[in-house]
């Protein structure tokens, strides 16, 4: 009898949403996994959302290290953790749980609440404890498409200074 082959187990990339409240996380995240928000009330997320997105078969998937060739593809998924402005004020233990195998952040400001970039500070410094630099830190300048109804606080020249100053990986232009 031949022996079973090994399972192909998925890749998981854990991606923590940070940022104020009523920033559009969780309507930024909606909007990738095409599941759009329903109405337009506002309703806080509690606590932690995850939001699991497994990529296309279509994308380039990760691969075992032994070069065998596209039967050892493996399916990505990426774990969205959609994370309530209330969690800054957890406890230490929580943080640490929170961060633990994370392999990217998406710290969002709402382009029209100056305020917002403060929230963004006050997460960038949390974060720094529980998370290694080389983690990817991506600044999304979201709700741009409510630019002209709300007036924007924020341009490109100074979200690139500030993603330079706070050792972000990148910053990108959203909408909610």
């Amino acid at each position: 009898m031949e022996p079973l082959p090994p399972p192909r187990l998925e890749v998981t990339k854990k991606i923590l949403i940070v940022g104020g409240a009523a920033v559009g996380k969780t309507s930024f995240i909606r909007r990738f996994v095409d599941k759009p928000l329903a109405g337009l009330q506002y309703v806080p997320t509690i606590g932690v959302d995850v939001i699991v997105y497994p990529l296309p078969a279509s994308l380039p998937t990760a691969r075992n290290n032994n070069n065998e060739g596209d039967d050892d593809a493996r399916p990505v998924h990426l774990h969205f953790w959609d994370v309530s402005h209330k969690e800054l004020e957890a406890s230490a233990s929580h943080h640490a749980l929170l961060c633990t195998n994370v392999t990217g952040i998406f710290l969002v400001l709402d382009v029209s609440n100056r305020a917002s970039l403060a929230d963004v500070d006050a997460w960038q410094h949390l974060l720094a404890h529980y998370v290694p630099a080389h983690v990817p830190r991506v600044l999304l300048a979201h709700k741009a498409d409510l630019v002209n109804e709300a007036g924007c606080c924020v341009n490109d020249k100074l979200l690139e200074t500030y993603k330079r100053a706070a050792g972000l990986t990148d910053w990108c232009w959203t909408v909610g």
